[in-house]
């Protein structure tokens, strides 16, 4: 997986992807909803942050992404498109 994440090959990514949490969650059936809606539209993955309540999806391209943010914004309060950085993350202050 993390061969991957460096060589950008989302096809070595996204199998791994799991989150136990997402069935336990009391926003089950919304969060299963989003990750529809983020499949339908062209992700190619689509999973539940952490514990919740967030959902993302990977792209292939910022063309899906904006398929993908666009009809999440029909029904989620909330959508963001994001990229990877070819530098990591920085801090500045």
């Amino acid at each position: 997986m993390l061969s991957g994440i460096r060589k950008h090959e989302f096809e070595n990514i996204y199998p791994n992807f799991a989150d136990s949490l997402e069935s336990a969650t009391i926003a089950s059936a919304q969060v299963e909803e989003f990750k529809g809606i983020a499949m339908d539209a062209g992700a190619v993955a689509a999973m539940m942050t952490g514990s919740g309540s967030t959902v993302f999806a990977l792209v292939a391209g910022m063309e899906q992404a904006a398929e993908v943010a666009w009809e999440l914004g029909k029904t989620a309060p909330v959508t963001i498109i994001t990229s990877f950085s070819d530098r990591g993350a920085e801090v500045s202050k």
